[in-house]
């Protein structure tokens, strides 16, 4: 299934409400989420628009995102470029754009706006 096709269904999940069929936490999986995100990754991201940037960094980093794009409407994110871990890339990406991630499975994440201070 390719990329379009998940975030497409990740999204049609997040706005059915229906709870994700993610593998439950195991040795085996917490260990595949370490090796993905630590294998590093040359990263060459610019500053840009967010859907854009997050479009690259999945490519470059050979993970899946998923995110509803009206959440990312008028979100900037900041440039990362040099061989670096996924996760610290990817940090570096969301500096500042009112955005967070979090795991869905071995090879996805979630990205979505962070919660709001009272």
């Amino acid at each position: 299934m390719n990329r379009i096709s998940v975030s497409f269904m990740g999204l049609l999940c997040v706005l059915s409400g229906c709870t994700s069929h993610a593998p439950k936490p195991t040795e085996h999986t917490a260990d595949a989420r370490v090796s993905l995100g630590q294998t590093p990754r040359r990263f060459s991201i610019a500053a840009s628009d967010a859907r854009v940037a997050l479009d690259a960094f999945s490519r470059q980093a050979h993970l899946q995102l998923l995110f509803d794009a009206r959440e990312l409407k008028g979100r900037t994110t900041q440039a990362v470029d040099g061989k670096m871990e996924p996760l610290y890339a990817l940090n570096d990406i969301l500096k500042d754009s009112g955005l967070r991630f979090a795991w869905v499975d071995e090879q996805t994440l979630s990205i979505s706006p962070e919660p709001a201070h009272p």
